[in-house]
């Protein structure tokens, strides 16, 4: 564990970070040793706080530069979660094998930005107006190149829909009804949705995190349009994990799991239900590796 054993300098820069999870990257989210790097993370990013700003050179030419912001009672500074460096490393270790991603539940633009940074075209759908003011503002500060962006949210249909931004979390705003367990006041308003169908296609890489409404958005892909792209997930709650494991079970379609190590997934309970427990990669490969 080589992380482990090693402090992180504060010159260290956003790819040498991210480099850095290699050792680690098959660790399960909540194993001592993950607990222990994941404080590490957060007393580095700490130190990255400028003023009302987050600001990391991501190499030796550029920087990555982030409000530091309240989201509710959270702040910006957990966008930088320890278990989202997992995915930044894959797509780190992955560039070239991709052609164009999307980002599904875009937020304030970090994924976009990284993703931007690291040669990607991307496209960025987010539908919260709050945070898709905020979203353009980080692409055009961070110089990013070939990445265009949505005020739409995606689902199953092309259609106004209810969305609901949670007042005290803005990082779990979703589509009305998709989340369960919500605390504390909420907001409802009505956006445009695209359909899923639209998208994929385009893709071949997916992000999503669309904080309850994950399964929906699967379910709506048919086997072939499964068969065509990679989909990086966040899954929020067991209906949603029920829908995709059985409709990729259907489609004879991969899942692995961060859960379980990144282990192929063969029940339900393999899969995780909520961030803390990590993500899935869903694909027609028969192998999942960095």
């Amino acid at each position: 564990m080589n992380l482990i054993k090693s402090e992180i300098s504060t010159n260290t820069n956003f790819i040498q970070l991210i480099k850095k999870c290699s050792d680690n990257f098959f660790l399960k989210p909540n194993s001592i040793h993950t607990n222990e790097i994941k404080k590490k993370f957060i007393y580095f990013y700490r130190k990255k706080i400028k003023g009302n700003k987050i600001v990391i050179n991501f190499d030796k030419k550029g920087k990555i530069i982030i409000p530091y912001m309240p989201m509710g009672k959270p702040t910006s500074l957990g966008l930088f979660a320890y278990h989202e460096h997992n995915v930044f490393l894959y797509y780190l270790k992955n560039y070239g094998n991709y052609k164009r991603v999307v980002d599904i539940g875009g937020n304030i633009g970090l994924h976009s930005i990284v993703l931007s940074k690291m040669g990607y075209d991307v496209d960025v759908y987010e539908p919260d107006p709050a945070h898709f003011k905020i979203l353009k503002k980080n692409i055009k500060i961070n110089n990013c190149k070939k990445v265009n962006i949505f005020k739409k949210a995606v689902f199953d249909k092309n259609k106004k829909i209810k969305f609901t931004r949670v007042i005290d979390n803005t990082a779990a705003n979703h589509i009305s009804g998709f989340k369960e367990n919500l605390h504390g006041k909420t907001k409802e308003f009505t956006v445009q949705a695209v359909d899923i169908k639209e998208i994929v296609l385009k893709h071949d890489l997916i992000k999503l995190d669309a904080e309850g409404s994950e399964g929906t958005i699967v379910q709506r892909l048919n086997k072939r349009e499964l068969l065509g792209v990679d989909i990086i997930c966040e899954i929020s709650g067991l209906k949603s994990a029920k829908k995709i494991f059985h409709h990729c079970k259907k489609s004879k379609i991969n899942i692995f799991s961060h859960k379980i190590g990144w282990k192929k997934v063969r029940k339900i309970k393999d899969l995780p239900i909520h961030h803390t427990e990590g993500l899935v990669f869903i694909t027609n490969k028969n192998f999942f590796k960095i």
